[in-house]
């Protein structure tokens, strides 16, 4: 059975993470995620083994963001725009969390 995958998903093989860059009847075409950005190309067959060796780590929409990602995004404000009393409980309150 085919894998359907997205611009959003991240695929690990053998330690190394890809993401989905296109599709052939063949197979698919990643990308490494690394600072090379190569991409490689898998026959679903090849897909397959690697399924069955476990030497394969498939992550649905991990690189899409979600409803806290774009929560946090729409609260974030400068930090100028405090008091200075509001910054001291600001910075504590970070130490203390951590």
């Amino acid at each position: 059975m085919r894998t359907r995958f997205s611009q959003f998903d991240r695929i690990t093989i053998g330690g190394v993470h890809f993401k989905p860059v296109g599709e052939h009847t063949e197979g698919v075409q990643f990308a490494r995620m690394d600072n090379t950005g190569a991409v490689e190309r898998f026959t679903w067959e090849q897909i397959q083994e690697l399924k069955s060796a476990r030497n394969w780590r498939f992550e649905r929409d991990f690189y899409a963001v979600g409803p806290l990602d774009k929560d946090l995004q729409r609260s974030q404000f400068p930090l100028d725009d405090l008091t200075t009393e509001q910054l001291r409980k600001v910075f504590f309150d970070a130490c203390v969390v951590k």
